[in-house]
């Protein structure tokens, strides 16, 4: 994160985080994460949380088709 780019960054992040992975374990995962991030990287964080929300969101929609 601290060596590329914001762009390069953002790509890799996005790019990389599990979103297709619509489990309470990627959610769970991904909270681990930020709580060991703290506030040492804000924009990392925004772009993870962002993706956390998208997951939480499939979650819910799979549980209202069921």
């Amino acid at each position: 994160w601290s060596t590329r780019t914001h762009e390069i960054a953002q790509q890799i992040v996005t790019g990389l985080y599990p979103s297709r992975l619509t489990t309470q374990a990627t959610v769970d995962a991904t909270d681990a994460f930020l709580e060991s991030l703290g506030d040492e990287a804000p924009s990392l964080r925004r772009l993870i949380l962002e993706s956390r929300d998208g997951v939480v969101r499939a979650l819910k929609a799979q549980a209202v088709d069921k």
